[in-house]
């Protein structure tokens, strides 16, 4: 016996005859799989830091506008709605943080742990006051509206 896998050799002849390409070895379609999952990979990527984008904008812009409160917030359901949208400021920041975390993102994560910060300190301003823990302010002693 020659040692001679007939089968293969002939299957490969055919191949040539009918002007295919040789067959490809597991080498190059474990390369293949490579380029495609690596491809696969960086549109991942690139759909990642677009969504990531889209969720930053308008927890950015409340975080801003935060600043500019339209309503009188001393007391009441005043005050309550502006701590909501506050604690949205620092709901939004956490959930962008923990996302870029997990996309590697540091500079996106790094202003997303800025706007948690930021909504901290204005959550610290309104409660911290009325709480007794800090230096008293006029504007922001009592948690209900006095009635007149």
């Amino acid at each position: 016996m020659t040692g001679i896998d007939w089968n293969r050799t002939l299957r490969e002849i055919e191949r040539e005859y009918d002007g295919l390409p040789p067959a490809a070895s597991v080498g190059s379609l474990k390369a293949k799989k490579a380029a495609e999952s690596a491809a696969k990979e960086a549109a991942k990527r690139r759909s990642d830091r677009l969504w990531v984008i889209l969720r930053l904008i308008p927890v950015l812009a409340l975080s801003v506008g935060i600043l500019y409160w339209p309503y009188y917030a001393r007391c009441g359901v005043e005050l309550a709605g502006y701590l909501g949208a506050v604690a949205a400021v620092v709901a939004g920041g956490t959930w962008i943080a923990v996302t870029t975390w997990r996309c590697r993102m540091p500079l996106i994560h790094t202003l997303a742990l800025l706007v948690v910060a930021w909504g901290l300190a204005m959550t610290a301003r309104e409660v911290l006051p009325r709480a007794g823990y800090a230096k008293p302010d006029p504007d922001r002693v009592a948690w209900r509206c006095p009635a007149h």
